[in-house]
């Protein structure tokens, strides 16, 4: 029964995050069309340096979830935790614009960007309503009614979609378009109040500095993983904003776009687990555990390691088509990032678990054993060879982060992935990379179809149990 639950809302979580992938996968090339690689590079190092005040919510929201997966048969600290965690992050959300606003020139000033000050300066409104959704998401991720997440972040998407484009479309540029953001924020948050109306009425100040406390203490001990999550998945781009031009991170962005986009496929998988996992083991029920450790794992790596030999193989033919001829230096940094991604991709299906495990400090740690090395390479390999030396350094930061997490994981919480089956997969998945090398002048289109569909029906024949592949059906129940 429980599988089958967990199918279900991993289903309507991964449904919505492929409609908001659709969204942001038509959004890039149309913002690169009007606005240039140029263009497209302010946007994004717009907000990779508002990322880094994700750090602010002092992990309000991961508290949040794990609190109210707890507390949810008790109403009372139930209604306790997410009236602190609403007016907490409302608070900490003004502070955050507030102080944005005032460093707004000394931050562009770094990456000598002068004409993205007004731009954050513009962007500091979203900032409160950002933080007063995300405890609101949090709240209904924690009771797990993820047919609603999943329609707020369908919701979401659609309104950035319109609100964005429209205005770049009609010439407004990006300063049209994060007035756009700022719109679309602020409906999706009033949205987002009407399906906390219940809430809302059982609001309390009741144990307001006790409960206050006790989810500041668990969030702020993930505000270090925050900051290290930030530096590992945005160095990339912060550093190629330094040494190089707008234009390059506009290239680059194209080539982390696609091969990122396969995360919501972990990332839908990490938002279902993680109260599940915080609710066996508060219950103390360390089989179920592993069996979602062990399900987690193996479902990323099926489906990723497919997508990602595909998206290898017709990368050039997808950025060609969608970006030009201009955005061609990005399919290099695309196959190589696409590596990382993936291994990346199967470990970030079970993240949460050391959360869930009431051990948030590993949230920062692992991550942070990655840091030093993804810096250092970044440092030395952008100046010497662009973008696809910042590629390089973020593959071998995310192999060496997902080796250290598997060993911990099975040290400290006794959690052990089946290395026989993986030692298969990643024995599959080379043989297949060779076997398209070493064919590719027989014909691109059909051996890009044929190596990758032979791979996936032996993934699915040989190296999914039938219980595995009752659960992706499941799936595809829901997706329809």
């Amino acid at each position: 029964m429980e599988g089958k639950k967990f199918a279900y809302d991993v289903g309507w979580i991964f449904s919505g995050s492929t409609f908001a992938l659709i969204l942001s996968f038509i959004t890039s090339p149309v913002m690169a069309y009007y606005i240039g690689a140029s263009g497209l590079g302010l946007w994004t190092m717009l907000f990779a340096i508002t990322s880094l005040l994700g750090v602010t919510n002092l992990g309000i929201p991961g508290a949040t979830i794990k609190y109210v997966a707890e507390f949810k048969d008790d109403k009372n600290r139930l209604y306790q935790a997410v009236s602190t965690s609403f007016v907490i992050s409302i608070i900490l959300g003004i502070v955050t614009a507030v102080a944005l606003f005032i460093t707004a020139d000394i931050i562009t000033g770094i990456f000598n960007m002068p004409s993205l000050t007004p731009l954050l300066k513009l962007f500091l409104l979203t900032i409160p309503f950002s933080y007063m959704v995300e405890s609101i998401i949090a709240t209904l991720n924690g009771l797990r009614e993820m047919k609603l997440v999943s329609f707020l972040n369908v919701t979401s998407k659609s309104l950035n979609f319109g609100l964005v484009l429209i205005p770049i479309i009609l010439g407004y540029g990006i300063k049209g378009a994060v007035i756009g953001i700022i719109i679309a924020t602020i409906i999706y948050a009033f949205i987002a109040m009407f399906f906390f109306s219940n809430f809302i009425f059982h609001l309390t100040f009741s144990k307001f500095r006790e409960t206050a406390k006790k989810l500041l203490h668990f969030g702020i001990q993930t505000v270090i993983s925050g900051i290290v999550s930030i530096i590992l998945y945005r160095i990339d781009v912060l550093m190629i904003g330094y040494f190089m031009t707008s234009t390059e991170v506009g290239i680059y962005s194209v080539a982390i776009g696609i091969a990122r986009m396969i995360w919501i496929i972990p990332q839908s998988i990490n938002t279902v687990s993680y109260p599940t996992f915080s609710y066996y083991w508060g219950k103390g029920e360390h089989d179920e555990v592993n069996k979602l450790f062990d399900r987690g794992l193996k479902y990323s790596a099926c489906m990723l390691a497919p997508i990602g030999l595909g998206l290898a193989i017709f990368g050039k033919d997808a950025i060609l088509l969608l970006y030009g001829t201009k955005f061609l230096p990005a399919v290099l940094p695309l196959q190589i990032l696409l590596i990382g991604a993936v291994v990346r991709g199967v470990i970030m299906s079970i993240g949460t678990i050391w959360l869930s495990a009431g051990r948030p400090d590993m949230g920062y740690k692992l991550p942070l054993i990655g840091v030093g090395p993804n810096i250092l390479l970044n440092y030395v390999l952008i100046p010497a060879y662009g973008i696809v030396g910042a590629a390089m350094a973020t593959m071998l930061s995310f192999l060496l982060n997902a080796s250290v997490s598997l060993l911990l994981i099975n040290r400290i919480l006794r959690l052990k992935p089946d290395a026989k089956w993986f030692g298969k997969a990643i024995s599959l998945t080379i043989l297949a990379t060779f076997v398209y090398s070493f064919s590719m002048s027989i014909n691109h289109y059909i051996m890009g179809i044929l190596i990758p569909g032979l791979y996936l029906s032996l993934v699915w024949f040989h190296l999914m149990r039938k219980e595995d592949r009752m659960f992706v059906i499941e799936l595809f129940k829901i997706q329809r």
